[in-house]
């Protein structure tokens, strides 16, 4: 071999090498970023749910959301009280527990150090995650909650020089007795296999991506691109459904105050332009995934479905001043294709979104139906819309729980499903016996134990004043029907039609079944 022959091999040779010690290099930083990162252990954000923030958010999306029905939509702006509490809406988890950080654990930028990589990784952008609700909703009643936070991964993706540091956070809320030990809270609410829920109410993944200050060169790329901007990649155009919304200033700043968030790229242009390269203020993650979570609520409310989880990312900025256009279309029996477009129709935000039937409407609590209850009784108001009564729920499906002194398995669907004996909904599979449109009850005073809640959606009861005898095919005995009455007849008859079906109860009628349209069955303990 020639000696130019040999510098060539051994010149190869030192190439890959290098190549080698390179790519060693990076796999260990990569190694010991994510054993640094995935064992920090993140104090509790611990919160008191109270209406306020809540309503406050309502407040400022109110004129952005689609209206309901043929009239749009108002917020009361009276604070709502924590004696008639409702339930936390869907994505107002990101307004509760703050980052408990004091200023100067606060980067330049205005982000917290709870989860950044360290030096050169400080430039933060939320680029995803996915969200879903197995628990019981929170009420915002003023009771206490805690949100536990841990990193459960972290890779490095991009060639050494030009890496990005992505990190995977999950968060699961729950609710919180007073004074209760961190670690059996811990244990109760977090676990090491991220499907199981725990005790969780909520539980969510977010992606964050950490970068390297961009150079000089990199920033006067960019700002050329303010007036002009670069390549996109257009959404799909076969939505059906659309809504489109304008962010502006005033929305941003109000969502930062509420998230406890002073990242300057929400707040300062000029730090925006000159520090980041981005042309104007950006719409935050958590506020556009509050939107989309906000304007989906209300589109499939109309179709009697609700949201069970979401999975979502983001693909390019949203700013604002800049007109952002929420789509869907249904994809298969439980998943919609979700995306947000940009002013220009570029695609901004992809998403799969999985539905549940829709449960009643929000729940209120057992003593504003006590107070109605007893106040509609008093009046005798016999034509007076009943309205649709449910139990509180899960967005999962309806689970065994504890109402007064009544121990229960409640499993409910709202009419507008239209129940069918041979439709099978997602939530059949909770149930020991799938009795549709029907209520069943050991006495008849254990109906007021039974119907918690009175719903916003009213109906017009069927008013009869005679009980509805059990058809004479049914097998009588002490496990049987003796009675059939229907559940709005029953609440709003006289007290001394009420005394009547009281007084068949104490003549030791095993079981009365209750005919309710919507309802499938109860079985008391």
């Amino acid at each position: 071999m020639g000696p130019h022959l040999l510098r060539h091999a051994c010149s190869r040779r030192a190439v890959t090498q290098c190549l080698r010690y390179s790519s060693r290099t990076h796999s260990t930083f990569a190694e010991r970023l994510h054993d640094d990162l995935t064992t920090r252990r993140i104090p509790l954000f611990h919160d008191y749910l109270q209406p306020q923030p809540s309503h406050l958010l309502n407040l400022s999306l109110s004129d952005l959301l689609p209206k309901i029905g043929r009239t749009k939509t108002t917020i009361d702006p009276t604070l709502p009280s924590i004696l008639e509490p409702s339930p936390l809406p869907i994505g107002h988890h990101l307004i509760y527990f703050p980052p408990q950080v004091t200023l100067s654990q606060l980067l330049p930028d205005g982000t917290d150090i709870l989860h950044t990589p360290g030096d050169p990784f400080h430039r933060r952008l939320w680029a995803g995650g996915n969200l879903r609700f197995p628990g019981p909703p929170l009420l915002l009643n003023g009771q206490r909650a805690v949100c536990i936070e841990s990193i459960r991964n972290v890779s490095v993706k991009g060639r050494e020089g030009d890496e990005k540091v992505i990190v995977r956070i999950e968060r699961r809320v729950g609710a919180l007795p007073e004074s209760e030990d961190e670690e059996i809270t811990r244990h109760r609410i977090w676990t090491g296999d991220e499907a199981l829920a725990g005790e969780a109410s909520v539980i969510e993944n977010r992606d964050l991506i950490f970068m390297r200050a961009k150079s000089k060169a990199e920033l006067e790329a960019d700002q050329a691109l303010f007036e002009k901007p670069g390549r996109i990649v257009r959404a799909p155009s076969d939505a059906t459904f659309r809504h489109s919304i304008l962010p502006n200033k005033s929305l941003l700043f109000r969502f930062s105050a509420l998230t406890f968030n002073a990242h300057s790229i929400h707040l300062d242009r000029s730090y925006t332009q000159e520090e980041e390269g981005y042309r104007n203020l950006l719409v935050h993650g958590p506020l556009t995934l509050t939107l989309l979570l906000s304007v989906l609520e209300r589109h499939f409310k109309g179709l009697g479905l609700e949201v069970d989880s979401i999975e979502y990312k983001n693909l390019a900025p949203l700013y604002v001043d800049e007109v952002l256009t929420i789509c869907a279309k249904h994809k298969s029996a439980e998943a919609w294709d979700v995306w947000i477009e940009g002013p220009e129709g570029s695609l901004a935000v992809r998403a799969t979104v999985r539905t549940v039937d829709l449960a009643p409407p929000p729940v209120q609590t057992l003593q504003r139906f006590n107070s109605w209850h007893r106040r509609a009784l008093s009046e005798s108001v016999l034509s007076q819309p009943l309205g649709n009564f449910g139990l509180l729920s899960r967005r999962t499906g309806w689970k065994p729980t504890s109402l007064g002194n009544a121990s229960y398995t409640a499993f409910l669907v709202s009419p507008s499903l239209k129940c069918s004996e041979d439709k099978a909904f997602p939530n059949q599979k909770h149930l020991g016996y799938f009795g549709p449109k029907e209520i069943e009850c050991n006495t008849m005073h254990e109906l007021q134990h039974l119907l918690a809640v009175q719903a916003s959606r009213p109906i017009t009861p069927r008013i009869s004043h005679e009980p509805r005898r059990a058809a004479p095919s049914q097998e009588r005995g002490p496990d049987k029907p003796t009675a059939v009455v229907d559940v709005h007849t029953f609440l709003f008859l006289p007290p001394s039609f009420r005394r009547f079906f009281f007084f068949l109860s104490s003549l030791s009628i095993a079981r009365s079944k209750l005919i309710a349209p919507g309802y499938n069955e109860m079985s008391f303990d």
